[in-house]
């Protein structure tokens, strides 16, 4: 599998990036970790996701950045520094899991990072993802960081952030209830991923927690890191929210016999199914009751979850009739 995503990323990469990846100086000392991001229509994101870098406490040099362009962020060259703590590739086949596996072909750290262009790392991210992955003694582990929502504008009062702030990026529920951890800060060593294989590229979303299980089902652990800490702004406004539901449940539809082949039939029971059942949980209404916001809060996140199920099912009903899976 990993020949085949080589081939891809020779054939998609430029000179100057096969050079830079492939023909580094045996001057140049290789980090201890490699930061891998994707940027998908990022422009905006980018320049604040590398000053919290640059102020990372681990000692310059000891971890890379690869920035992955995967789209829409225009010229991006400016960017790159003379340290070579910073590189950007571009992937053209869509999808963030085709970049990250990009960028893991460039990696020479023997730790790998995952998170996101819209998220904001902790001065001492990396320092604790090290130590708690270090202090591992050799078990085969997966480590997942603590992911903090937050309102995407400090002066932001928008309901349509509440449904993130509640339900989204738990990273220990994900692990205890549903055994993956997102990408937005997901961790481990080099050999680990090599042993676990690449992302699945055929999904737009979902392929932290296809990679997850694909990892525990061959004896690897999931640890919870609380102390590697990392910031994701919550979607404020509906489309985001919309978009983010189509995405997942097409990812969830795609695990017929055909890799990236929507299951119409699949497609019409799951339309059903979350037609036939109430707008909003038991766990859900439980999970805005304990999350200590305001009353009007709660009430839009329940809301906004209803929303969320029926556009689920319309999604659904259009894919079950031939519709292709939307990137956004």
């Amino acid at each position: 599998m990993w020949r085949g995503i080589t081939h891809g990323f020779i054939a998609t990469a430029s000179n100057r990036q096969l050079q830079a990846i492939f023909h580094m100086p045996h001057s140049i000392a290789a980090p201890q970790v490699s930061v891998i991001v994707p940027a998908y229509q990022a422009t905006d994101q980018i320049g604040s996701f590398i000053n919290c870098m640059r102020q990372q406490s681990m000692p310059p040099g000891s971890f890379e950045v690869i920035l992955v362009d995967n789209g829409g962020n225009g010229s991006l060259a400016h960017l790159a520094d003379n340290s070579d703590s910073l590189r950007i590739l571009t992937q053209p086949k869509p999808g963030s899991y085709a970049a990250r596996n990009l960028g893991v072909q460039a990696a020479r750290g023997q730790m790998l990072a995952f998170t996101d262009v819209d998220c904001q790392p902790a001065r001492d991210w990396l320092q604790q993802a090290e130590a708690n992955l270090a202090a591992t003694q050799g078990t085969l582990v997966v480590l997942g960081g603590r992911v903090e929502i937050t309102p995407p504008d400090r002066h932001s009062h928008s309901l349509f952030a509440a449904h993130d702030r509640i339900y989204a990026l738990d990273q220990q529920r994900a692990m205890s209830e549903q055994g993956f951890f997102a990408t937005a800060n997901l961790v481990m060593h080099r050999e680990t991923f090599d042993a676990v294989g690449p992302f699945d590229e055929h999904v737009f979303s979902g392929g932290d927690m296809r990679w997850c299980r694909r990892a525990t089902a061959l004896g690897f652990q999931l640890q919870y890191c609380d102390a590697a800490r990392v910031q994701h702004p919550a979607r404020n406004s509906l489309g985001q929210l919309l978009a983010k539901a189509r995405r997942t449940v097409a990812a969830d539809l795609m695990d017929g016999a055909i890799p990236g082949v929507v299951d119409k039939a699949v497609a019409r029971k799951k339309a059903l199914r979350l037609l036939s059942r109430p707008p909003v949980g038991r766990s859900q209404w439980r999970r805005a009751r304990n999350s200590g916001l305001p009353l009007r809060d709660q009430a839009a996140a329940l809301f906004e979850a209803s929303i969320i199920r029926y556009a689920k099912a319309l999604e659904c009903a259009r894919l079950s009739l031939g519709g292709q899976p939307n990137r956004q």
